[in-house]
């Protein structure tokens, strides 16, 4: 069905919106090669007919193999720089890929067969603004779920684990407490098309807080939320993510991940506290603010010679950290919290004594 203000003379964006394929699927891969080809065979593996969506690739390489396997399945591929942030990446492929309804795949993830065909139901005949996010099952990097309860719980948190409908606004009452993963991981992500046309102009700055950069203008918009409690996601945790310290590595090794992801997200999260803190209410401010503290907390606990962000954390700043959690209902974890803070405050020397001694046994946030 058309739009009310459709016709032969009248040509705006809803009326393009009508015509378009239902969903598009945005693939990213950023040097990675090794999954690619399973992540694109699990979309066009889906249960909904191909006709109702549309997909495109975006990688910062070429590589003879995976190129004919996209080009043999006939879906639409875009080679970016080193460079392009990866929100540029995917407003790239936003000129390219149809749907009104745009969702996201990792290239180390994979989706179930019915993922789409969820995402269809949940934005079929809707008039609103939709911000859709699913659970999902952690696998390793052979494909095997991960037995860990901490892990799968994560991932398939309790407050989620019902199907869930309500404005954006209301989050903080619906959600008791509201798990972090509510508004990670885009691969188990799906808003409109508008909405990241509408706020481009933020998005192409970020390289990474993509994921809760899209919960964030969902809020703005006082978007819909729908929480599908299906395990509709399969997320690849393995030894070449930036942000886990799950795997045997070296010291070394985990301080170079550290750094690159920590910088990052450190950068994409002044970008955004820079154009929203202050304007939209107290939701987005503390989702923002404890955000932005827990990237300090964690860069603080580091020997400044390897992560140094220019700001150390204060005991305000534990106070501030705590506020906005708790009037976000998000749980804290006290006990990493305190051990965090009293390591960013003894002296470099000592710090480095005690990660290296330390990595292998206790996590490093």
């Amino acid at each position: 069905m058309l739009p009310k203000n459709c016709g032969v003379k009248v040509i705006n964006k809803g009326c393009l919106y009508a015509f378009m394929k239902n969903i598009g699927v945005i693939i990213s891969a950023h040097n990675r090669k090794k999954y690619i080809k399973y992540a694109l065979h699990s979309v066009l593996s889906q249960s909904l007919p191909k006709e109702l969506y549309d997909i495109i690739v975006i990688k910062n390489y070429k590589d003879e193999d995976i190129d004919n396997y996209i080009t043999a399945n006939n879906v639409k591929s875009i080679v970016a720089s080193d460079e392009t942030t990866y929100g540029k990446r995917i407003l790239m492929a936003l000129e390219q890929v149809e749907g009104r309804v745009i969702t996201f795949l990792e290239d180390d993830d994979l989706y179930e067969k019915d993922r789409l065909l969820h995402i269809y139901n949940a934005f079929e005949n809707q008039d609103k603004f939709i911000y859709f996010h699913n659970n999902a099952t952690p696998i390793n990097s052979d494909g095997k779920v991960i037995d860990s309860v901490k892990i799968i719980n994560y991932y398939d948190p309790y407050p989620l684990r019902n199907k869930l409908y309500f404005r954006a606004r209301d989050t903080i009452y619906k959600l008791k407490p509201w798990p972090t993963y509510f508004m990670s991981n885009p691969s188990s992500q799906a808003i409109d098309r508008e909405l990241l046309e509408k706020w481009k102009m933020i998005l192409e700055q970020l390289d990474t807080f993509i994921d809760p950069f899209l919960f964030i203008i969902s809020l703005i918009e006082d978007a819909y939320v729908i929480n599908d409690p299906a395990k509709l996601t399969l997320i690849r945790l393995h030894e070449n993510n930036d942000s886990s310290t799950l795997f045997n590595r070296s010291f070394e090794e985990i301080v170079e991940k550290k750094r690159h992801f920590l910088m990052r997200a450190y950068t994409a999260v002044k970008i955004v506290h820079k154009e929203f803190y202050g304007k939209f209410g107290k939701i987005i401010d503390s989702v923002l603010e404890s955000t932005y503290l827990w990237i300090l907390f964690s860069a603080s606990i580091w020997p400044s010679k390897y992560i140094y962000l220019g700001e150390r954390i204060s005991i305000m700043d534990v106070s501030k950290y705590i506020k906005a959690k708790k009037s976000l209902n998000m749980p804290i974890r006290y006990k990493d919290l305190f051990a965090a803070v009293a390591l960013a405050n003894i002296p470099d020397s000592l710090k480095e004594f005690i990660l290296k001694n330390t990595y292998k046994i206790i996590p490093i946030p």
